[in-house]
């Protein structure tokens, strides 16, 4: 940044590039020749200039760069990553059962371990990216996420024997990964902010999020690969080395590639934050987040309800359907279309974002159609209807994952300039924790459940019905105010009235 009156203030459009122009820094340097020296080079200028809320003006010079989607593109395999690790046992549990001798509770403790990890693990990570930044943050979860699956695969003697105590062992793996899991899951909104212009963040952000969940999609199918003798065995050994070759794969990614942040902010706003963050600490942040109303109805709808409900079915998605003669394959089938129809929609819902930012709008409809298609699925649960139930999950992953990158935007707008990754992290965290109880409950309910023949209205469908009813009602009632766009356009406003 420069004071003003340093330098003459000559806007460059982004076409203006393409004609070989420049603009001058204070000291009469062209920024192209400082931007070679550093390796960088950037598809678009633009000086602009900001007024700080005290008195001073100030310029700041934003530009935008075209290894941003490189950037993006290795945090999501990162991200993936983590997920995989996650729901690696969920789609196989019986055959897990059998491998490792145990119970249907330890199989979904595998799981469970990463809720219960997830709140915690979120301060400590907020607090990791605000002392030693992104990048340090990416490599220590990419790190851990590479011995929880060597810790993983050692649990392992054979495709058909476990080691000693290989429970025990496998558990500890689950544990390292849980820990890295919240520095991929928060930081998706930091990373579009970071490297993307306002008419591609949304966008960014949907990537960003919803590559966790194709993880959860790889991981959900990837099992099934392994399975041998029509799904009476799975080859665990071969399943865990495979997963635990690729973590390495991705720290080596991680370290050469990612890159801590852009010279230059790819947006006023962005520079505006960073700006405050300096005089800014996680506690009281936190502070100012649970006493924002609107945020607090984000919290409960889609942390709480939401992504509670979310994690539990895509947890239990085997024991929920086998009492209706749908075996491992199908289970997979259907967390596929669930998460494949989710993330063409999420994409398409990015793009309209990114020309409308109307995110209550398409809130608000998420809401209400993803519980609608929830509870249809309830009724449609029932033998031999495996094409009906592929439509609905279909319906209700294009419903219910677009709410993921939604709910993160309508956070961070109504909480700016708060750091994304605190608001992120907050309510992904409501969303853990609540998924902790919600699988308990249904495990609980679903091993009292029997075989049927025709549709029988089960007690775990009174938990799903209660949660739907109140996840829609709630979104309803969400009125956040838009401070990060209402501050862009301000700061618009500003330039032009200096221009004239």
């Amino acid at each position: 940044m420069t004071a003003k009156g340093d330098s003459k203030k000559t806007p460059l459009l982004p076409d203006d590039e393409s004609n070989g122009n420049e603009i001058e820094n204070v000291n009469g340097t062209s920024n192209e020749a400082q931007e070679e020296s550093s390796g960088i080079i950037d598809d678009e200028v633009a000086l602009l200039s900001l007024t700080d809320n005290i008195t001073d003006q100030q310029e700041v010079l934003v530009r935008i760069y075209p290894q941003r989607w490189l950037i993006l593109i290795i945090f999501a395999l990162s991200s993936a990553t983590s997920a995989v690790l996650w729901i690696t046992f969920a789609p196989i549990a019986s055959l897990s059962e059998s491998y490792f001798d145990i119970n249907s509770a330890q199989v979904n403790a595998l799981s469970v371990v990463f809720m219960a990890a997830y709140l915690p693990m979120t301060i400590v990570s907020s607090l990791f990216f605000h002392k030693y930044g992104v990048r340090a943050g990416l490599i220590t979860a990419c790190i851990l996420n590479f011995m929880s699956a060597l810790i993983r695969f050692l649990s392992t003697e054979s495709n058909s024997v476990p080691r000693s105590s290989g429970y025990i062992i496998l558990m500890v793996g689950q544990a390292l990964g849980a820990i890295a899991q919240p520095f991929f899951t928060n930081i998706p909104a930091r990373i579009g902010s970071l490297w993307f212009p306002p008419n591609e963040r949304d966008l960014a952000v949907v990537i960003g999020s919803t590559a966790n969940v194709v993880g959860i999609a790889a991981g959900s199918i990837l099992p099934a690969l392994f399975t041998i003798d029509n799904d009476k065995f799975v080859r665990m050994y071969d399943l865990l080395m495979t997963e635990c070759i690729w973590t390495a794969l991705v720290v080596c990614f991680v370290y050469v590639l990612f890159q801590e942040r852009p010279l230059h902010p790819p947006s006023i706003s962005e520079s505006n934050r960073q700006e405050q963050d300096r005089q800014k600490n996680v506690i009281k942040e936190l502070r100012e987040l649970f006493l924002n109303k609107s945020f607090m109805i984000l919290v409960i709808c889609f942390g709480v309800l939401g992504l509670g409900l979310f994690n539990c079915l895509t947890t239990v998605m085997e024991q929920l359907i086998a009492p209706a003669g749908y075996s491992a394959d199908d289970a997979s089938l259907f967390s596929g279309l669930l998460v494949g129809c989710g993330i063409i929609s999420a994409v398409l819902v990015g793009f309209a974002l990114d020309r409308t930012h109307m995110y209550n709008p398409f809130l608000k409809c998420g809401f209400v159609l993803a519980g609608c298609l929830f509870i249809v699925m309830l009724f449609a649960l029932r033998p031999d209807n495996k094409s009906l139930l592929a439509i609905i999950f279909g319906g209700m992953g294009a419903t219910m994952l677009p709410l993921l990158p939604l709910s993160f935007e309508c956070a961070i707008e109504c909480s700016y300039p708060i750091s994304e990754d605190l608001s992120s992290g907050v309510l992904m965290s409501a969303g853990q924790v609540s998924g902790i109880f919600y699988i308990l409950v249904v495990n609980m309910l679903l091993d009292k459940q029997p075989e049927y023949e025709s549709y029988v209205f089960q007690p775990v469908y009174v938990v799903f019905l209660v949660s739907c009813v109140c996840f829609m009602t709630g979104g309803c009632f969400y009125r956040g105010k838009y401070l990060r766009l209402e501050a862009e356009r301000e700061n618009e406003r500003l330039e032009e009235s200096n221009l004239l």
